[in-house]
């Protein structure tokens, strides 16, 4: 990537050069911000982001970042991120004016204090995105995509107007929600990938040669009544209250999918569960399906 930084803003400093960090530094590289320096530990890491950024100062000390930029993009996984924060905060470098922000969804801004304390400005904002590595590909793809922003009245203002510069859109989000936050998107995005390649097994153990091309129009049909209609989307048989279908479906999974079984249970116990609670269910059909639907051998 070449770099057509603009005098005014800040440069920029990677902690973490994996699949989020390499993206929002060649967002803001677009934007006109200079990436000057990174740290990360891996080797193949490094000879990523030296492909991507030319020239850039691969450092050997995290701490050393305050010197070299004045925007730090902290992008490193969510159990490290403490123990980062406290790498960066333990040198002698200034941190004055210096703004840090990280990209974990499930913290906010506290995770910050070591470095706000030095007199860093910190926030937190998490893209709402799948990352796979393809940096050009999502760099388009932030266009538009929204940001969980964490930040104190200090810092806020600032976290919005870069997260616009990169094409996105902030969302703020309360420290005290921040969990249920991540949990909510990890429960739809990372859970129906479960969902699509065991029902993709599925087909495979019933004859069908391709299985995506069966699964394809019905998921996107799926995703989309969801998300414009909620539980009033739903269809099926456990909607219907189907029991003979529903008790059909149990044995043939116990037979071919046994490792699917957990999962159709409990999914369509939650089916359930909605179903009856939006007035779709009744209440008989309902009881009849969540005792047929308890786990047994």
């Amino acid at each position: 990537m070449g770099s057509g930084a603009a005098a005014d803003l800040p440069a920029v400093g990677l902690v973490g050069a994996g699949k989020v960090g390499l993206v929002l530094a060649g967002a803001l590289q677009q934007a006109g911000h200079r990436v000057s320096a990174f740290w990360d530990p891996d080797e193949a890491a490094q000879g990523r982001a030296e492909q991507l950024f030319t020239p850039i100062l691969r450092l050997t000390t995290a701490s050393d970042l305050a010197v070299h930029a004045g925007l730090i993009i902290v992008a490193v996984p969510d159990d490290v991120l403490p123990d980062v924060v406290e790498a960066l905060a333990s040198g002698s470098e200034p941190w004055r004016d210096i703004v840090v922000l990280h990209v974990s969804g499930r913290h906010g801004s506290r995770v910050l204090q070591p470095l706000a304390e030095l007199g860093a400005a910190t926030g937190a904002m998490h893209p709402a995105m799948a990352f796979t590595g393809d940096v050009a590909t999502e760099i388009e793809r932030l266009q538009g995509a929204r940001f969980a922003v964490t930040a104190g009245p200090e810092c806020v203002g600032r976290v919005r107007e870069l997260v616009r510069r990169m094409g996105g859109e902030p969302i703020e989000i309360a420290e005290a929600d921040r969990g249920l936050y991540h949990a909510a998107l990890a429960h739809g995005s990372n859970h129906i990938v479960t969902l699509v390649v065991q029902a993709a097994q599925m087909l495979e153990a019933a004859g069908v040669a391709s299985p995506a091309d069966v699964l394809g129009p019905p998921l996107q049909a799926a995703l989309a009544n969801a998300l414009t209609r909620g539980a009033e989307g739903a269809t099926g048989p456990v909607v219907r209250g189907d029991l003979g279908t529903v008790g059909i479906h149990l044995r043939a999974l116990r037979d071919a999918a046994p490792a699917a079984l957990p999962a159709y249970c409990a999914m369509s116990r939650a089916g359930a569960d909605l179903a009856w609670s939006a007035g779709r269910l009744a209440t008989d059909r309902y009881e009849n399906l969540r005792d047929l639907l308890l786990e047994r051998p």
